[in-house]
């Protein structure tokens, strides 16, 4: 863990703190912090492993890692950015990747997720470290569940209003033709929602604006419709 820390703290002038209290698959959190030297409250949390036997089972892609099926939905469910690190205690080279529903793969047995062989973790890679860390929480469950969008619970549209009034999230739309869209929520708890009807962006614009959906919530949505149809 001390070579992600140097990396961290030397490198990327960043902030490294350990989680020294029990874990459960989080090893430390990186704070971004600005070239004025000032902390953004933008985080990222790491689960780091060290040793050359992670860097001994690899494909095509990159090196092979297979966590712990426990880990999957903590990482999955975790109110923050999650990222897994593998160094070499012998080269002291890492290598690193962002945890989503996209790279984790079942092998029918467990899990495994693979670090790309050019995805160095060093300065190279600062730039996309600090867009990961400052995504919202409505892009970072996007993100994280990309590829299952589509199977959340298709919901009443009244009931999907309240679910956004009882400080659920408006995420954005599912493009269902070509012209309208599903709108997806994330309620309080953690669930996604799509509801019921599709309309074209400027009706949902209109339906939510009279529903009393703030307006900065609704142009943020707007701006994340997907282009593709589902």
């Amino acid at each position: 863990m001390l070579i992600v820390q140097d990396i961290v703290e030397d490198s990327l002038g960043w902030v490294f703190r350990s989680q020294i209290t029990r874990d459960f698959g989080i090893d430390a959190h990186i704070e971004i912090i600005t070239e004025k030297s000032e902390a953004t409250g933008k985080i990222i949390a790491a689960q780091i492993k060290c040793g050359e036997s992670f860097f001994g089972e690899s494909n095509e892609d990159g090196y092979v890692f297979r966590p712990k099926t426990k880990h999957i939905r903590y990482w999955l469910d975790h109110s923050l950015p999650v990222i897994v690190v593998i160094c070499h205690p012998g080269t002291r080279e890492c290598r690193w990747v962002e945890v989503t529903s996209e790279n984790i793969v079942s092998t029918g047995i467990g899990w495994k997720i693979i670090l790309p062989f050019g995805q160095r973790f060093d300065v190279t890679h600062k730039h996309v470290l600090s867009q990961i860390a400052g995504r919202t929480l409505a892009e970072r469950i996007r993100q994280r569940y990309k590829n299952r969008l589509q199977l959340a619970p298709i919901i009443d549209d009244r009931i999907f209003i309240e679910v956004i009034h009882r400080g659920g999230i408006l995420m954005g739309f599912r493009r269902i033709t070509q012209s309208d869209y599903r709108a997806l929520a994330l309620s309080q708890d953690y669930m996604l929602y799509q509801s019921d009807s599709f309309y074209d962006l400027e009706t949902w614009k209109d339906i939510l604006e009279l529903s009393g959906v703030e307006d900065w919530e609704i142009e943020e949505a707007l701006g994340k419709a997907e282009q593709e149809i589902a």
